[in-house]
């Protein structure tokens, strides 16, 4: 009976291990999240939501995404509306623009969570990771200790 049990509990944690490696794009977006702050390269997160959206552009052009032009279209739509939040919120005081910028991000996830779904633009892992990226950030604009 105790054999039996054990090859129960040894099949539940290979299963966490086999879940955790097909989700590895979670760890691999909490970490980049995680070392941007620490270091301090990204503490505003203003600047990172237009490069965000840079980035799907880019990708696209490289994937040859946009032979279809109702996906350049949305993305051409997409920049210059992450762009006009990030702009927005550099005119706002200090707790106004972490609140537009928090919203910007949770957009930008919503818009990952998207290309994830349809499997558009970008590698669907990338999606994935960009999305927790993408709320984390917005968590951090919205906890006020950071910023103190």
């Amino acid at each position: 009976m105790t054999e039996k049990a054990n090859t129960g509990r040894d099949s539940q944690i290979g299963g966490m291990w086999r879940a955790t490696a097909r989700h590895w794009p979670i760890a691999f977006g909490l970490a980049v999240v995680l070392v941007l702050y620490l270091t301090g390269i990204m503490r505003n997160f203003a600047d990172g939501l237009v490069v965000a959206a840079l980035i799907y552009l880019a990708w696209g052009v490289v994937r040859g995404s946009y032979r279809n032009h109702r996906v350049l279209w949305l993305e051409a739509v997409g920049v210059p509306v992450f762009g006009a939040g990030t702009l927005l919120a550099l005119t706002l005081d200090d707790a106004s623009a972490r609140i537009v910028l928090a919203i910007g991000w949770v957009a930008h996830a919503a818009w990952d969570v998207y290309h994830y779904r349809r499997d558009i633009v970008v590698a669907r892992w990338w999606a994935e990771q960009c999305a927790v990226v993408d709320v984390v950030i917005a968590g951090f604009l919205l906890w006020p200790p950071i910023w103190r």
